[in-house]
């Protein structure tokens, strides 16, 4: 019997030349599907940018709907991520490779910090001829070559050198190609989403202080989008900007989104604890009390959510791993760690022991929840 070519084998090998996802590949709707549930997917990760990821997949349909009419190549889109550290910028660019792409690994990452210099554009371009480094290839060029469809993700783009940003993102961002110096070929670009994340305005508009999002019409926040926007218009030339298709202004964390950023660390921390020795499911119990403290001490605008992980890490993650390494877990057993305060203002780690059914409800609850 004579082997048949099937759609899947297809599919695979097409998937290896090209580095698309290969369940990704002959489904002419995909696009549709992806976005329509975009947005809703990012915002179940990404807490309190609602506005910011709202814009961002508006801009991704519109760019996908006109790809379809254009006769010039560009990336599917050109985004700028502005505001405080800590706010979400870069998760959003990683969530977006997974979610859109579907593979963390298909964010290309460039810390345009190590671009200070005008000399620095070689590294991402290649070399040319006579230079150290010929025929090697850019990172840049060499990795989009790699992973044609990816999020390339420009982190801190206002550190690097205005030469580096005019050589080489301008020609990416405007005709959807780059040039490798080094190896003379044309790299493609136009089945990437670019990213460049900024901080410029933040500290102008620090002093506006924290709970931005509650309402996104007040004075405040009208104010703190307009010192950010401002700032950036300031810095780069107005050929840069023409080319963006969208520049979001990131709102620093509001006590709704640092709450949920912490019910988020102690889901991963469950897990993480459970997977731990194949023990039986482990739940983490917080008290009010406990949860009001310690999003008070992750009150940092200037670190955001890197605040709330700190906190976390030392107030939570350390005692429960302690808790582990003294053998209070026990392997096959379903237990819950309850954290609160004793009468003399102390945390106290409790460990008590719960049926598999308790268990399982206290999970579907949290489901609910979440």
């Amino acid at each position: 019997m004579r082997p048949v070519l099937s759609k899947e084998m297809v599919r695979n090998v097409v998937s290896q030349w090209t580095g698309i996802p290969a369940d990704r590949i002959g489904e002419s709707e995909l696009g549709d599907e992806i976005l329509i549930s975009l947005e809703e997917k990012l915002n179940s990760v990404i807490f309190g940018q609602d506005e910011a990821i709202k814009t961002v997949t508006a801009a991704l349909k519109l760019r996908f709907v006109l790809r379809q009419e254009e006769t010039s190549a560009r990336p599917i889109a050109n985004l700028m991520f502005v505001g405080p550290s800590g706010t979400g910028k870069t998760e959003l660019a990683r969530q977006l490779a997974v979610h859109f792409f579907g593979d963390a690994g298909k964010l290309i990452k460039i810390n345009m910090n190590d671009f200070r210099e005008p000399h620095t554009a070689s590294r991402l371009v290649g070399a040319p001829p006579g230079y150290i480094g010929y025929q090697q290839g850019g990172e840049l060029t060499e990795a989009i070559r790699k992973e044609p469809f990816s999020v390339a993700l420009f982190d801190e783009v206002e550190k690097a050198h205005p030469e580096v940003v005019t050589n080489v993102l301008l020609q990416m961002m405007g005709e959807g190609t780059l040039t490798d110096m080094s190896t003379g070929a044309t790299v493609d670009c136009s089945h990437v989403i670019v990213i460049m994340t900024s901080n410029l305005g933040g500290r102008d508009a620090g002093h506006r202080g924290l709970g931005f999002g509650h309402n996104e019409n007040s004075d405040a926040e009208v104010g703190y989008r307009r010192t950010v926007r401002d700032a950036v218009d300031r810095f780069f030339p107005p050929e840069f900007i023409g080319r963006i298709d969208e520049i979001m202004v990131f709102n620093y964390l509001s006590e709704e989104a640092r709450r949920k950023i912490f019910a988020g660390e102690v889901r991963k921390l469950e897990k993480r604890l459970s997977a731990c020795s194949k023990l039986s499911p482990i739940k983490i119990e917080i008290s009010n009390l406990v949860q009001r403290i310690f999003l008070e001490e992750s009150i940092d605008k200037q670190a955001g959510a890197r605040a709330v992980q700190r906190v976390f890490s030392r107030r939570i993650e350390k005692p429960c791993s302690d808790l582990k390494m003294g053998g209070h877990l026990k392997k096959g057993e379903s237990l819950l760690i309850a954290v609160d305060l004793d009468d003399d203002g102390r945390f106290v780690y409790e460990v008590h022991g719960i049926d598999h059914e308790e268990a399982e409800k206290r999970c579907e609850v949290e489901q609910k929840e979440a």
